[in-house]
């Protein structure tokens, strides 16, 4: 049988091994594949009724599959008894049926339909995703660390052809229990002696004294050779058996290592499906639904999944899987791309963010705050992760950039908090501030773990991790309430100043403050009343997004706070709105509305006529003018932007504030007109946005209807 046969029928038995070991884990992932392909059969707009129901099945589910990974190795690798993996199992299923119920019983939020804006539908609080979605992240990072086994059992990671043999260092007596003053009994391992050969001298020399008193010398014998083994070792069960002692590194390569597999498993055979059903569609039945193609990826996502779980070695307590230092071995093609391309880069960036930390000492910080927690953010977890990838390497360049790393990052991020000190003295704690503390906080925590304690560096990281995880979404202090707080504070505090917050009420403003305080208002009003899942004031009405609104309650129009450098602006533009007003459409024979581009269910708008089949394409938001495109079966008919239309708008109407009017069916509407149809375009809205800040145009043109005619 062919080495690549081999390969085949062992990843193939990997997935069937993995309904045995982990059940609850395939059930509930098979249980999330029927649910998706519910959701692909129904639809839009019919889907909008049924989201909320199939949300909550599809996280609750997608947390079950996480948890049982989890908690199964857990019941694996510390105890392996059934037992502990029954429990192990129901304790899964409970947590599936906990979160479902959790989920649908209090984390819905009212939202208007897209197709009848008065109707309201339940949809699931983004609080409640991010809740699941940490609770996956901790449940996974602790199915990394239970799989792992303690870092003196496991040969390297990093040269899975070096084996490590254990010999006695001195002179040791192993006396049989016969009579403790028998020398006869003495076998005497001499320095060098493998530890497999003398617990099998022990194994005979014990053996030998059992027999006498009617013991099973073979068991016995056996247990006191394995204990002899690990004592010469050093592997005792009292020494290598704590969780900080986990080999994590070779760990998560591992778990890498089996998501690309899969990953790779997964894509050709979604290519070969998709071309199969490609082929069918083509040459045999042209009507074929897109949702095939959805159905073919739902269903080759879970073989992939299967086949991921199917990859891990067996991580029994008691029992020593070849295939766990295979899979932790990396090949030689990722040594080489490790030592000599990520590292030199990695050295590389370190270098060119040392120098910018010298000239931000001198000159000061010039770069956005944005920009700078994607950098930090990047960076961080990058070298973390190329650190922990070539822990065990013993070249001088991989031992250098071991040492190098952790000094260079607690380097580069004294900048970095700098930066944020200045960021929270302008605007405040936001979002974007909050998740960069706790990046700052893993970032240089985990740079000083593996400057004192590299051994256990990565376990205590990503404990850290786990813990700040959890504690951005906990009340009080989660994500969605500190930095409302302080932006409520904020807000407060200038309204207070300028004498317009009084008895839980705003007033407008006698006078226009100055720009700045004006810019920090808007500012503060902008965040709160856009903030999901957040607990505001009494006296802020959601309703101040809107510039009218906001000048009327405020006295004075929006102005947006720019980087340092630059003044304020405001965004002007031009707001229309269609009419209440009839439209006569009696020479089209057909209706097509156009949903939304966030909203479709696939690129274009198909739609049926009687002269042939209809592909629309429509962009409705973006920096670039609409275009409107129309192919009939596989020809292009109508091409057209919206410049001329967009044009004319804005020479009738000169730029405001962005307040809406109302327009007729003569601004409203365009007529396009080709040899084979004539359309008419009904907009219900255009915005054209001008953006001070970057100078950059927006154009949100919502195009409602296209009335067509076939000739």
């Amino acid at each position: 049988m062919s080495s690549f046969t081999q390969t085949i029928r062992k990843t193939l038995s990997g997935s069937l091994r993995a309904l045995s070991d982990y059940p609850i884990t395939i059930l509930s992932a098979a249980l999330f594949v029927i649910v998706t392909i519910i959701r692909i059969q129904i639809g839009w707009p019919q889907l909008e009724s049924y989201a909320f129901l199939l949300n909550c099945l599809n996280l609750s589910l997608a947390l079950g599959t996480t948890f049982s990974l989890m908690a199964i190795t857990f019941a694996h690798s510390r105890f392996n008894t059934k037992k502990a993996f029954l429990l192990a199992n129901v304790l899964s299923l409970l947590v599936v049926v906990f979160t479902f119920l959790m989920l649908f019983l209090f984390s819905g939020t009212d939202a208007a339909s897209v197709e009848s804006p008065d109707q309201v539908y339940n949809l699931l609080s983004l609080l409640a995703i991010a809740r699941v979605s940490m609770a996956m992240l901790v449940s996974y990072l602790l199915f990394i660390v239970f799989s792992g086994r303690p870092a003196n059992e496991t040969a390297s990671s990093h040269s899975p052809e070096e084996t490590i043999t254990a010999v006695a260092a001195e002179p040791v007596k192993i006396i049989s229990d016969k009579d403790a003053s028998d020398q006869e009994g003495v076998v005497l391992a001499e320095p060098g002696v493998d530890a497999a050969v003398l617990s099998a001298q022990l194994g005979k020399v014990s053996g030998a004294a059992l027999a006498e008193h009617g013991v099973d010398a073979g068991v016995e014998s056996a247990e006191l050779g394995n204990a002899a083994e690990s004592k010469l070792n050093g592997t005792t069960s009292k020494k290598g058996s704590g969780i900080f002692d986990i080999d994590f590194a070779g760990a998560f390569f591992m778990h890498q290592k089996a998501f690309f597999i899969a990953s790779i498993y997964g894509l050709v055979m979604l290519l070969g499906t998709s071309g199969v059903a490609g082929a069918i569609q083509a040459l045999l039945y042209q009507d074929m639904s897109f949702k095939v193609y959805q159905y073919l990826a739902t269903i080759v996502g879970f073989i992939s999944f299967t086949m991921f779980v199917g990859f891990f070695p067996d991580f029994r307590k008691g029992t020593k899987d070849e295939q766990q230092a295979a899979a932790q071995a990396q090949p030689r093609f990722v040594e080489v791309l490790f030592e000599y391309i990520m590292i030199p880069l990695m050295i590389a960036l370190s270098v060119v963010l040392l120098l910018w930390t010298a000239r931000t000492v001198i000159s000061g910080l010039k770069v956005p705050f944005v920009e700078l927690a994607g950098i930090a953010a990047a960076y961080a977890l990058a070298g973390f992760w190329l650190h922990m990838m070539v822990s065990e390497y013993k070249s001088k360049l991989a031992k250098f950039f071991l040492n190098f790393y952790p000094f260079a990052a607690l380097l580069i991020l004294v900048p970095y908090a700098m930066a944020l000190w200045k960021q929270l003295n302008n605007t405040g704690l936001k979002l974007t501030e909050y998740w960069f503390i706790l990046i700052w906080l893993i970032a240089a925590v985990g740079a000083i773990l593996l400057l004192i304690r590299r051994a256990r560096a990565y376990l205590w990281l990503v404990a850290i991790i786990c813990v700040l995880a959890i504690f951005s979404v906990l009340p009080f202090v989660g994500y969605n309430v500190l930095p409302v707080k302080a932006q409520t504070s904020r807000l407060e505090a200038l309204l207070t100043a300028e004498d317009m917050l009084k008895e839980d009420a705003i007033i407008a403003a006698a006078e226009e403050p100055d720009l700045e305080v004006r810019a920090a208002i808007t500012d503060a009003v902008y965040y709160l009343i856009n903030a999901n899942d957040a607990k505001l004031p009494i006296w802020l009405d959601k309703g101040l997004n809107d510039g009218q609104n906001f000048e009327n309650v405020f006295g004075f129009a929006q102005v947006w706070s720019l980087d340092e450098g630059v003044s304020p602006g405001i965004s002007t533009g031009i707001s229309r709105y269609l009419a209440d007003i009839a439209i006569k459409i009696d020479e089209y024979s057909l209706a097509i509305p156009v949903r939304p581009g966030y909203d479709r269910e696939q690129y274009y708008i198909a739609a049926e006529g009687s002269k042939g089949s209809y592909r629309i394409y429509w962009t409705d938001f973006g920096t670039t003018l609409p275009e409107l495109e129309i192919w009939k079966d596989e020809e292009l008919i109508l091409e057209q932007d919206m410049s001329d239309y967009i044009d004319g708008l804005m020479a009738k109407y000169p730029l405001n504030d962005l307040v809406p009017a109302t327009s007729g069916l003569e601004e409203m509407t365009m007529v396009l007109e080709t040899a084979e149809i004539k359309t008419l375009l009904v907009f219900r809205s255009v915005e054209i946005i001008a953006e001070p800040q970057s100078s950059v145009i927006y154009y949100a043109v919502n195009l409602e209807t296209i009335y067509m005619r076939e000739k």
